[in-house]
């Protein structure tokens, strides 16, 4: 989006948040001037002017209010100068950061207020000493949720988008406000988790993943000579050498014999961190590895799933609006 288009934008939605603020401090200095012209002695009443003063401090403070709450303007300003990554890092910060703000508005406002009231603020705030601690007690969770926020986003532990697993909870997040975290499950259900559940748990992010694995291990009849194993997996060696996809850091095999079978080990990387690259580029694979089996007399029957007695952990397969994970 072009850049005057976003200002123009921007402007046009904090003119919208503050033009009920606007309109009643306009009202307001009208009637102040009507009154100061036509009834100067009322006017000068310590009374009237002190409740125009009270009203004016609270129509600017809602007008500050309804900005503070605007998410495109923090937007704005938290993607100065950010990344990609950064700019999904930053947009957890939205949330926590406008609640933030809006609640130290509303404590300055009302501190206005009270002094207009002929209240001191140093007085009530060393009077709010034990007060304060017993609504600290009472909102203890509520703190907790608060500060496993900001422990989460300091951490950057992952970011809007990113498919995150922890216990028997894995899905996409979606939002974090000051509160809890909402993650859209695969079955496309969202599940609300309280921040400080998250910050104490052993989250793996998907979301992070550089490459992705494929791991299998195949079965092998005992009737193949150890000469024609040998050649098999120096075939096969070759082929994941000879793939662009396919990193360096691979494994392959005999791991054991077991009932009467060469269970042989395939372990390698391949370049992509999609799960549906991963996932179409496995599929091809298993194919040519059908070929090469039936080359050195492994029958296609069974099929190749039987063929292959254990696999890596499967990964879900992709459902509804979110991404999904696969091996890493």
């Amino acid at each position: 989006m072009d850049p005057r288009e976003t200002s123009s934008s921007l402007r046009s939605l904090v003119a919208r948040a503050f033009r009920g603020p606007a309109l009643a401090l306009v009202l307001l200095a009208g009637a102040a001037v009507l009154l100061s012209f036509f009834e100067p002695g009322l006017w000068l009443h310590p009374y009237v002017r002190g409740s125009f003063r009270v009203l004016t401090i609270v129509f600017v403070f809602w007008g500050l209010y309804a900005i503070a709450g605007l998410v495109p303007l923090w937007e704005r300003i938290l993607h100065l100068g950010a990344t990609e990554e950064e700019k999904a890092h930053r947009a957890l910060l939205v949330p926590i950061l406008s609640w933030t703000t809006r609640l130290f508005l509303a404590f300055v406002g009302a501190g206005m207020v009270l002094q207009e009231f002929g209240y001191r603020i140093d007085t009530l705030v060393a009077g709010l000493g034990l007060g304060g601690l017993a609504v600290s007690l009472a909102a203890r969770d509520t703190l907790a949720n608060y500060f496993g926020g900001i422990v989460l986003i300091g951490e950057r532990t992952f970011a809007v988008g990113d498919w995150i697993e922890f216990g028997d909870v894995s899905g996409t997040v979606e939002t974090m406000n000051f509160r809890s975290t909402k993650i859209r499950a695969q079955d496309d259900s969202l599940i609300t988790v309280p921040n400080a559940v998250l910050a104490q748990a052993n989250i793996k992010n998907w979301g992070r993943v550089r490459h992705r694995m494929v791991r299998y291990t195949l079965s092998l009849p005992t009737t193949l000579a150890a000469s024609e194993v040998r050649a098999f997996l120096a075939e096969l060696e070759e082929l994941l050498r000879r793939d662009p996809n396919v990193l360096e850091d691979r494994i392959l095999g005999v791991e054991s014999l077991d009932g009467g079978r060469i269970a042989v080990h395939v372990r390698f990387y391949v370049r992509t961190a999609d799960y549906s690259q991963w996932f179409a580029y496995r599929s091809e694979h298993f194919l040519v590895l059908g070929e090469l089996l039936r080359k050195y007399g492994v029958s296609a029957q069974p099929p190749l799933q039987e063929v292959l007695l254990t696999e890596g952990t499967q990964s879900p397969s992709s459902g509804g609006t979110s991404s999904t994970p696969g091996e890493a």
